[in-house]
């Protein structure tokens, strides 16, 4: 009581099916005809029937694993410029004070009445003030530099300089800081070439 399609690829000594269906199952009268099914290499068929999804999913995959890396390496790229920002301004805050707070010390000292005002004081005082308002300057032009920098703009000039006078002159100017705080700074010039 089976009835059979006939096809090409129908092989009717198989009786083995994969599925099997009751046609009409509240009907008493006629007799039992069932709808079957066998599918022979099934595994070919659902590969052969999907192979462009699979295409597309690892498609998919690369593209998400593309992205996702792109999007961390910004996020870290962001976080340790995040850091430097935070590094450069704690850095020029504290280079900012110090010659600010020692401009501050130097006009608390011409202002202070218990302080003698002679003429070698006040030339020290003034000259001290004078540095450290050219070191403001300098700082200044320093963070318009790095912005020249970052931009590519910069061109280089090759001086030579004496480290020995440097030196002498950041003495200088922080020896009355260092006094006014009961401590005390000598600069002593072992190489005259330096």
């Amino acid at each position: 009581n089976i009835l059979y399609k006939e096809s090409e690829h129908f092989n009717p000594s198989l009786s083995e099916y994969d599925y099997k269906v009751l046609l009409f199952p509240g009907d008493v009268f006629r007799t039992r005809l069932y709808l079957t099914l066998k599918i022979e290499q099934t595994n070919s068929l659902l590969v052969a029937g999907s192979w462009r999804i699979i295409t597309i999913t690892i498609l998919l995959l690369i593209f998400m694993i593309f992205t996702f890396y792109v999007v961390m390496s910004t996020i870290l790229r962001q976080r340790k410029l995040s850091v430097l920002k935070n590094d450069f301004i704690n850095n020029m805050t504290h280079e900012l004070k110090t010659p600010i707070s020692t401009i501050s010390l130097a006009c608390e000292a011409i202002n202070d009445p218990d302080i003698p005002k002679d003429k070698e004081s006040m030339e020290s005082y003034l000259d001290m003030i004078n540095q450290e308002n050219k070191r403001l300057g300098s700082l200044v032009e320093n963070v318009l530099q790095t912005a020249i920098i970052d931009k590519g703009e910069l061109k280089l000039q090759r001086q030579k300089l004496n480290l020995n006078e440097i030196l002498e002159k950041m003495v200088k100017n922080s020896r009355f800081l260092a006094t006014s705080k009961g401590g005390g700074i000598e600069f002593i010039e072992e190489d005259k070439d330096l």
